[in-house]
């Protein structure tokens, strides 16, 4: 697979797309959890704050990687932080840039101005510009790719927003979370991963016939991630069974919490990595 190797920033652009990724899910999932609660959280602050530390990072990375492109592969130099002002002029003068930089002033808005009525107009704002600045934007608004894309993100952030702080609140106890909490989530983690498969399936297809075919890199990359949406699913569907039977383990339930959590994060890695293959 040799485009994996033909630059040297693929990691750099991969991360800066997951980080971007996790920060506006823990958005969603403040919302969900808040709508559920009726009530702003208990460590609604730090969630924000930390969304926001995680989108910056990732604003920096995305810059970084962009404004790096084209260097000699492999060259020492090549791995050098490319300078603010090369940074700077993409950020201004691309649409790349004013994607993520609009991307980052609604995750500050979201940050510094919480209530849940923001925080969702914020969210979509965010969610349409990391559309527009991924391949699905570079065809346009009017194409199907880029709602397709925008349903598919939707879907997945807010399941996996939702899924991190049910993690945080049974790890940190912030939050009292009982069986009914759970049974709550579940219930809407169903129709959103559902809807979350069926969009990913649907843009693999279309994607394949509009290309006439897959490159090996990207062909591999979405088997890796298909596996790891199967991982998460097996996971869901026991968790789901722990909660139908009597005697419900509140221990087990965590185990299996923690290990959908953790192919969660393998399923956004791959993701990410998609986002910067081309597919033909």
């Amino acid at each position: 697979m040799p485009f994996l190797f033909d630059h040297v920033h693929l990691l750099d652009g991969a991360l800066a797309r997951a980080g971007a990724y996790m920060a506006l899910a823990m958005i969603g999932g403040i919302g969900l959890w808040e709508l559920r609660f009726r009530r702003p959280l208990v460590w609604e602050g730090y969630f924000r704050w930390s969304a926001l530390a995680l989108g910056t990072i990732a604003l920096l990375l995305a810059l970084n990687s962009a404004a790096s492109n084209g260097e000699d592969y492999f060259n020492a130099e090549a791995m050098a932080v490319a300078g603010i002002g090369d940074m700077a002029e993409l950020l201004i003068h691309s649409a790349f840039g004013r994607a993520w930089l609009v991307y980052w002033l609604f995750l500050l808005l979201a940050a510094v101005n919480p209530g849940q009525r923001l925080g969702w107009i914020c969210a979509l704002v965010m969610l349409g510009a990391l559309v527009f600045a991924s391949h699905a934007g570079e065809l346009g608004m009017m194409h199907w790719v880029f709602w397709i894309d925008l349903v598919h993100m939707a879907c997945a952030l807010l399941w996996l927003g939702g899924l991190t702080l049910m993690l945080v609140f049974r790890l940190s106890g912030s939050e009292w979370i009982s069986p009914v909490e759970f049974s709550f989530f579940s219930s809407v983690a169903l129709p959103l991963f559902a809807v979350t498969l069926a969009s990913g399936l649907t843009r693999a297809v279309l994607q394949y016939m509009e290309e006439g075919g897959l490159v090996l890199t990207y062909a591999a990359m979405l088997i890796l991630k298909l596996a790891a949406v199967t991982a998460v699913a097996v996971c869901a569907w026991f968790l789901r069974r722990l909660l139908q039977r009597p005697g419900f383990s509140m221990a087990r339930y965590d185990n299996g919490l923690s290990l959908e959590f953790f192919f969660a994060l393998t399923l956004l890695l791959f993701t990410a990595l998609l986002t910067q293959l081309l597919p033909g």
